[in-house]
Formats: C-alpha cells, structure tokens, sequence
C-alpha cells in the first residue's frame, strides 16, 4: 500500500478514526497486503489535547492470526526526534480490548485476515514530555514493525517558526541542547563502550548493529547467566551531542530551571489551603517539568565520564514471544574520538557492550524468546533475537 494514510483527514483521528475500514479492509486482502500500517495525527495541539490517538493495519497469514494477539502483544514506541529519546509500553492495558473491536476478514479459503484498530498511545506513554517537538511513532509486533508515523507536537495556532526565513534564522542563533549524562557509567567487565570479543564492526551507511547470542541458559547453582549484547553504530552527529564546559550560570540556565519549580510549589503553597490536593500537584508539576527539562537537553549536567567528547543516545527495545512488556534500555553512549566543533563529520562510529540481565526490568527476558530493536532518532534496527532458557529445559528428555 506504499505510503497511503489510513486516515485522509487529521480531523477523523478524534471522530471517526475507523471511517476508511470499509474501503480499506477488502481492497488490501485482494492486493495480499501483510504486516503493519501505523498512522497518527500530523499535528496534536498540546494545549487544547490530551490524548494521541492512533490508528493501525494488521495483515497476517492464518497461522500469523493464531500466534498473535493484538489486544495483547502490539507495542508502541515514540521517538522525539529532536533529542532522540525513545520511549515504549504496550499499546493497550493488559485484559483490555482497543476502542471499537476490530473485526477480521479474509476471502474464502485464502487464511489471510486483516484487522484495523484505533487506540490513544498518550496514557500508555505518560513519560513523554506533551511539549512542542517531532515524533516518530512506531508499532512492534514481535519480529514485526510497521512504518514511522510522524506527529508534531505544536502549541496554539500554527506558529509563525513555519516561515522558512524564521527557521533559518533560529537555525542560526538558536543554542544548541546539552547531552545526557554517559549511561550505564562503564564498568569493568562490562559496561563498556569499546568493542570487545564477538563486537561487529560499525556499518559502513548510517545504522546500528547489535550481536546477541541466540541461546542463553540459565545454570542452576551456577555461574548466574549472562545475555550479552554487543552494539556498533554510525550515527548523525548534531552540536547539541558535544560534550560542552558548564556555562556561567545565569538567570535562564539551570537555576531558573529549579527556581521556576520552587516558585510554582511556592505559590501553591500560598495561594491554596495546606490540605487542598492541588497543593501536592502543582509541586508534582514543576518537579515533572524541571526532569524533562534535564531529559530533553535544557539544562546541563556534567556527562559523568571525563574522556567523553559527544554521547549518542541509542535506545534498546525488547519485545518477548511469550511476554510482550517491553525492555526499554536507554543507552547514552560516549564518543571518544577527537572531535573539532569547528568541523564536525556528519556521523560518528561508536560502541557499546552490555549484560541484559543486569539492567533495570532484564528479567523482562527470562525464559522467552526476545526480539531485541535498536532506535536512535530516525534509525531504526533489528529485530535481532535471543533466547533465555532453564538448564531443566535442556536436561529435559
């Protein structure tokens, strides 16, 4: 179906996001389309919306249509393209079918079905800063993904940064963001970001490149298990990865930032009762916004590892066979190589050694099959597949 919109009029996504199914559903069974289709608003005003819905295509073969369930498995994965943050969560909240069930249809005696569904990914996502920004959405199905769907996140009326000569001249003196601290901090053996025994090289075209074993078991009484993933990337470099000196603190840097957010709790403290609950949330607000700030690059922290000259963030997202709630490993990767800010290549090559198992929620991985994806901005790799296994398994006649 190349690149044709499930939804032809933006409007449709908050009215009738399933108006094209009738059309839609019997043409692209009798053309034997398969896979996922992904579409989403061009543009959500975060002021006057609070929900970002979407709407999906699934074709699948018989046996596909057996494996997989949709109200189960499907996962959703956001990108914001200007800081290259990734984040990811089941589409739809366990046990509980999308709005308006989608329906299956298949010719007679073909076994190809085909569903299409609409969801709200905005509470399913509730660390995604609802500020002005580009998105790239995605939906992953296993070893399945569907195209990016792109949403900008505006405020108010369109703004007048759509005038080509108000974005160059942002493009100009606009102050490039600061990059996150170097995570997870190298360790010995591992952590680490220099290639080691079994790292692929870097691509030669911008990508990434991830090694797993493809069977891990885990020993009883052992040596504890081990899922090793080792990464290579060529990845776009931007002024705002730079490791950068901490600027002179002024009123509109870093201590703004948490000033602004004392500020807020203060007025709430002043202007409402100790026991009104909005006292509580409005200081939840501004603690919330100040850590996007941080998140999103606005204010700067020392990157953590002093031989760093540029951190790339590269996003791991694991889906499992058997139990989809995704890993989400948010790498930030340091570059060590000299880089001169006068003359920055266009991309850099990088590395990163890890144990899966070791991070928050690795035990995501135990005793399934996982397909492993890699995201980075617009860069999206994989699936690249692993297992974790019992010893009893193995043992098992």
């Amino acid at each position: 179906m190349s690149d044709e919109r499930l939804v032809v009029d933006d409007g449709d996504f908050w009215t009738d996001p399933r108006r094209r199914e009738d059309e839609l559903v019997p043409r692209l069974l009798e053309e034997g389309f398969l896979g996922l289709r992904l579409d989403a608003p061009g543009r959500i005003d975060v002021e006057d919306a609070d929900a970002m819905p979407l709407v999906g295509l699934f074709g699948a073969t018989a046996q596909e249509r057996q494996v997989h369930d949709l109200e189960r498995d499907l996962v959703v994965v956001a990108t914001r393209l200007e800081s290259r943050q990734t984040w990811a969560a089941l589409l739809h909240e366990p046990r509980r079918a999308p709005r308006g069930r989608p329906r299956s249809v298949a010719p007679a005696g073909s076994g190809r079905g085909m569903r299409m569904f609409a969801a709200d990914a905005r509470p399913r996502l509730p660390d995604l800063p609802w500020r002005p920004g580009t998105l790239a959405l995605r939906l992953l199905l296993a070893d399945k993904a569907s195209n990016a769907a792109r949403t900008v996140l505006g405020r108010g009326a369109r703004p007048i940064e759509q005038d080509p000569a108000v974005q160059a001249f942002l493009a100009e003196h606009r102050q490039p963001a600061f990059p996150r601290p170097v995570w997870p901090l190298p360790d010995s053996p591992l952590p680490t970001f220099d290639p080691i025994d079994g790292s692929p090289e870097p691509p030669a075209e911008v990508g990434i490149v991830v090694a797993l074993d493809r069977v891990n078991v885990v020993r009883e009484g052992g040596p504890q298990v081990t899922c090793i993933a080792r990464g290579s990337f060529r990845l776009p470099l931007s002024p705002r990865d730079l490791v950068r000196p901490e600027p002179p603190r002024e009123a509109d840097d870093d201590d703004a930032v948490h000033a602004s957010a004392g500020a807020a709790a203060a007025v709430a403290d002043d202007a409402l009762p100790d026991w009104d609950p909005r006292v509580e949330r409005e200081a939840e607000r501004a603690e919330r916004r100040a850590a996007e700030d941080e998140g999103l690059g606005l204010v700067w922290r020392d990157v953590g590892d002093p031989a760093a000259r540029a951190v790339i963030p590269v996003t791991l997202v694991g889906t499992g066979v058997k139990r989809p709630d995704p890993l989400v490993v948010p790498l930030q990767v340091p570059i060590y190589a000299d880089l001169d800010p006068a003359r920055l290549p266009p991309t850099v090559t990088g590395h990163f050694a890890l144990d899966l198992l070791r991070v928050p929620d690795g035990y995501k991985l135990l005793r399934q099959t996982t397909h492993l994806w890699a995201f980075s901005g617009d860069v999206v790799a994989g699936p690249f597949t692993t297992a974790v296994v019992a010893e009893a398994e193995v043992r098992r006649p």
